[in-house]
């Protein structure tokens, strides 16, 4: 894959503010405000006024009794079989991600297969870690699709020892289907493999009336197998970029050793995000977050049929994207590894003030159409004339 460092961007944005004195129109944002938003301001200020008793304690994982508990009663009334001890959390999903893969580490796992495009951290930890990498990239020109049998074939002859892969695909907003869960969790079985799931961004798919807590059919594959680790972040799903939890479904042996890296992390939570997750699992709330989820779903339909409508006759089109906040606008005709991406998007920022990360940032492999994200949940309407006139440009 390409260099996906952020370093360039961010010299480039620095320089643009220091020179045109002018914040760009951020396309690519991963903050998620909007004046439609629905967000559980009640419960963040119950969390925040209920917190002061718990203030002057240290709060670690394996005392959460009630907070376990919620979770284990939400999924076990629909057809799973969990445990106390399949059962984490941590105080972020990135925090999940790095201890997960500390802890794998400590079983002597080195081999890793990882689709792509991938949130940037599990890249840089497991390269910390000196960890073997087998890319499996998803591609545009072939509908994101996976080769089960190609799949099982790297697997193989690679010695693959887990594997990593983000539900929805990281910043393209599609679904990966129940049915490479099931292939997931079987080939897990056979071959004694880790399966590794960020669920971060998921939970937000546009095409459903209601919203559960947790994906159950999907964890339903997932634990047939003993060897797997699932990370969720339902503030995510809230839009709470300020107030993170994270839960993490797995086999027990990772759950522990998650919790002992855990305390020589960052130690215990603090009581806000104890309080917010007891709230937010709690089942009085699951109807009204559940509406709130499905308002702010609709936003991010409205913006995606508005950024089509604008590209048009044009030389770019949306990602098929059908989950969350994040697509791409991709090239009708030209790969990434055909065009000039950074120069193309220095363009972009310093002639018409709009700062888009490239697809390659995200590790969307080469052979994909150039693109760049695009958030559907921002109020686009400063960004549409800026994008109107990039998408004009000739790539070349």
């Amino acid at each position: 894959i390409m260099d996906y460092s952020s370093d360039w961007i961010l010299d480039l944005t620095a320089k643009y503010k220091k020179d045109s004195n002018k914040e760009p129109v951020f396309i690519s944002d991963w903050d998620v405000i909007n004046t439609k938003a629905k967000y559980p301001k009640t419960l963040i200020e119950s969390a925040l006024k209920n917190s002061e008793k718990l203030c002057y304690k240290y709060l670690y994982a394996d005392e959460q009794i009630e907070s376990r508990e919620k979770i284990l009663n939400l999924l076990n009334s629909n057809i799973l079989t969990v445990k106390n001890n399949n059962v984490t959390l941590t105080v972020s999903a990135t925090a999940s991600l790095y201890l997960t893969i500390l802890s794998l580490k400590k079983k002597n796992i080195k081999r890793f297969l990882v689709f792509t495009p991938v949130y940037y951290t599990i890249l840089d930890t497991l390269k910390d870690i000196d960890a073997q990498i087998v890319y499996f990239p998803l591609i545009d020109k072939e509908n994101f699709s996976i080769n089960y049998s190609k799949l099982e074939e790297i697997i193989i002859d690679q010695e693959i020892e887990a594997i990593f892969f983000v539900d929805p695909i990281y910043s393209g907003g599609i679904e990966i289907l129940n049915e490479t869960y099931s292939f997931l969790s079987e080939i897990s079985v056979r071959k004694n493999i880790w399966i590794i799931c960020d669920y971060t961004l998921g939970g937000l798919e546009w095409n459903k009336s209601t919203f559960d807590p947790f994906p159950y059919e999907k964890l339903r594959e997932l634990f047939k197998s003993e060897r797997f680790i699932f990370i969720d972040s339902i503030s995510k799903r809230l839009l709470i970029n300020g107030l993170k939890i994270s839960v993490v479904l797995g086999s027990p042996e990772i759950i522990s050793e998650i919790e002992n890296y855990a305390s020589q992390v960052y130690g215990g939570f603090s009581a806000p995000q104890i309080e917010f997750l007891n709230d937010i699992y709690s089942p009085q709330n699951n109807a009204e977050l559940s509406l709130m989820i499905k308002s702010n779903v609709e936003v991010m339909k409205d913006n995606y049929a508005l950024l089509s409508s604008v590209l048009i006759g044009t030389q770019y089109n949306l990602y098929p994207a059908n989950s969350a906040y994040f697509t791409m606008i991709a090239h009708k005709e030209k790969s990434t590894e055909e065009v000039n991406a950074k120069n193309i998007i220095k363009n972009f920022l310093f002639e018409e003030n709009m700062l888009a990360f490239p697809s390659f940032h995200f590790s969307f492999h080469p052979s994909n159409k150039f693109a760049f994200r695009v958030n559907v949940f921002r109020d686009l309407s400063a960004a549409i004339l800026p994008l109107e006139t990039c998408i004009g440009k000739d790539v070349k």
